[in-house]
């Protein structure tokens, strides 16, 4: 639908073939990305679309389900690379095209995974919601397409994708520790480590939710500071907090539940590893270093939402006829204002 309106694909064209359309044509390219923020949006497992996340994540091995919390981000890294560059402030009729769509969606995804978390029966299954939730916060700042909002959402994404998967990696510890009944949130067996295992989820879970000083409530005040400014401020704020207090019961539930209401366990217990340890380690090593180096992240954050606004800068460095040579230039028509 892009390629019958625009005549190319490239994303420098495209911003500025989008841009000077009208009518019908405006109309078509529109509806080719609403189309396309559908897609983006099953990737990054927003709402309605995130029903496959708490089923496969949960049922993936560990490493994997750790992997596939930097691989949800690719929806989101999609979404911020495509929608400012192309329906941005100045795309004409299609101008800000999903920012209404990406800020309800984002308010419903992190409500309802607040809820699941709540509702979550193994420690997998609560953290598969509560990456939802986290993904949620996350396009709630995406969403508004501000250089703030983007420093904002780039810290979050980076402290989002430690702590769920620190969490994934912990809960396969706790499933070896309690033998057949794994890390299911009924009481079992004790813990063989409960003091490490215990600081590990306490560190994480604390992250993933948002408690101080963790980079969870940095990411979250990043996050509340960059939509303070906006007209219905309080329905982001409202949703963040509702949900903040909601996760934070269902973590406590379980640590509750794993660390506290056990029992005795007969049956011979396998042991953590060393690989495990460590690799949960280089995590919450990770969540601490964005702490303590928030400000030259936040700094490398804006530099990095500045190029992402910055649509024309990134045109000019792509139909740069020194980089490009002249005759592909010419090649090129309806290039609005290039040629100046």
């Amino acid at each position: 639908l892009l390629y019958s309106v625009t005549g190319t694909l490239n994303l420098a064209h495209l911003s500025a073939r989008i841009a000077a359309l009208g009518g019908t044509e405006a109309a078509i390219a529109g509806s080719a990305g609403l189309m396309l923020l559908v897609v983006f949006a099953v990737k990054a497992a927003l709402f309605p679309f995130y029903f496959w996340l708490p089923a496969s994540y949960p049922a993936a091995a560990a490493p994997v389900a750790c992997l596939f919390a930097i691989m949800t981000k690719v929806g989101v890294y999609a979404i911020i690379r495509v929608y400012p560059l192309l329906y941005g402030q100045d795309a004409g009729p299609n101008a800000a095209l999903a920012t209404p769509w990406l800020f309800a969606m984002a308010i419903a995804t992190v409500l309802f995974g607040a809820l699941g978390a709540l509702r979550a029966d193994t420690l997998r299954g609560l953290a598969a919601y509560l990456t939802i939730l986290s993904l949620g916060t996350l396009f709630i700042v995406a969403a508004q397409g501000t250089v703030v909002s983007l420093t904002a959402a780039t810290y979050y994404l980076v402290h989002s994708t430690a702590a769920t998967a620190a969490l994934f990696l912990i809960a396969e510890v706790v499933s070896r520790e309690r033998g057949e009944t794994a890390d299911r949130l009924i009481p079992g067996p004790s813990l063989r480590h409960p003091f490490l295992i215990g600081f590990a989820l306490a560190l994480a879970a604390g992250a993933a939710v948002g408690l101080p000083p963790t980079s969870g409530f940095i990411g979250k005040v990043l996050v509340l500071q960059a939509v303070a400014d906006g007209e219905f401020f309080w329905m982001p704020w409202l949703a963040v907090l509702v949900a903040s207090f909601v996760a934070l019961v269902a973590v406590s539930r379980s640590y509750s539940v794993l660390l506290w209401n056990t029992f005795e366990q007969r049956s011979e217990r396998s042991t953590i590893g060393a690989a495990r340890v460590a690799s949960v380690g280089v995590l919450l090593a990770l969540l601490g270093a964005l702490i303590v180096g928030a400000g030259p992240l936040l700094q490398f954050s804006e530099r990095t939402a500045q190029q992402v606004i910055d649509r024309h800068a990134y045109t000019r460095s792509v139909l740069d006829p020194r980089a490009i040579g002249n005759d592909t230039l010419e090649s090129m028509p309806f290039i609005p204002g290039h040629r100046q």
